[in-house]
């Protein structure tokens, strides 16, 4: 609609979702979420192509839609995700840092062009945090799909719209992180957590507000339900230990820049007293 393909993928995407979380319980519902899941899949194996440069996919496609494929597949948004790939290799566990991108990407450039984002969120994430980061990735869109099939089994929502709203929402902008930097702009940021915070906060994370059936024939065991007990008192702790490695994270960040700036500083002195 506005030009952007990453953009209709994650409109199309966000629909999708949107469609699956309103449909009504039933046959309605599941082929709904069999088209959303199947539109999800189509658009993971197209990223996967497009990040491999799989040229052989355009032979397939009919002869109007090879040259437009072609120059899809070799756009220069490809070029700074592969960069940001060398950079994982470099600083393999812990990454370079939060917000160091811009900063180290023309170590590993093999031509150089000014670039501070890479273009792909989650590649950038992942040269800036390391394995560290992308594990902490990994058990955030797992704690997003195990609660998203919560609230697929819990009661009805009191409100629908939201929660779909809030999911649709969550879906579109993990889609189109692939491709862009928008993550990176305090209002698409908050936004973001708004989303996420709605999403969870409908999916029945504390079991004590849903409609849990008593002990028996078909309901949860006492030990299942102390054991989810259990994860929901860790998850804050585990969250309060994320938040800390993070400052602490950052505080380093922010020594390496100031040595940064005084260094640049001495030596800009340093050759104007040389000139002089």
């Amino acid at each position: 609609v506005a030009g952007s393909r990453a953009g209709s993928a994650a409109l199309a995407l966000g629909l999708a979702v949107l469609g699956a979380g309103l449909a009504p319980r039933g046959w309605w519902r599941h082929a709904a979420s069999a088209v959303a899941a199947s539109l999800a899949v189509a658009l993971a194996g197209f990223q996967v192509s497009f990040m491999t440069r799989s040229d052989w996919v355009v032979t397939w496609l009919p002869a109007a839609w090879r040259q437009p494929a072609w120059a899809l597949f070799h756009d220069n948004r490809l070029f700074l995700v592969e960069t940001s790939f060398r950079l994982v290799r470099r600083a393999p566990l812990a990454g370079t840092g939060l917000g160091s991108f811009g900063d180290t990407v023309q170590r590993v450039m093999e031509v150089k062009v000014g670039a501070f984002y890479a273009h792909n969120d989650w590649a950038q994430w992942i040269a800036e945090t390391g394995l560290l980061g992308a594990a902490v990735a990994g058990v955030l869109v797992w704690v997003f799909l195990r609660g998203r099939r919560r609230r697929d089994g819990a009661a009805a929502s009191a409100t629908p719209a939201i929660d779909a709203a809030a999911w649709s929402a969550i879906a579109a902008i993990a889609a189109h992180s692939f491709h862009d930097w928008h993550l990176h702009v305090p209002a698409n940021a908050c936004l973001a957590a708004v989303a996420a915070g709605l999403a969870l906060s409908g999916a029945g994370i504390d079991e004590r507000d849903a409609e849990a059936p008593a002990a028996g024939p078909g309901g949860p065991a006492p030990g299942e339900r102390a054991g989810a007990s259990r994860v929901g008192r860790a998850a804050p702790a585990i969250l309060a230990a994320a938040c800390l490695l993070a400052m602490a994270l950052l505080s380093r960040d922010a020594w390496a820049d100031g040595e940064r700036r005084r260094l640049r500083d001495a030596l800009a002195h340093a050759r104007l007293a040389a000139a002089d």
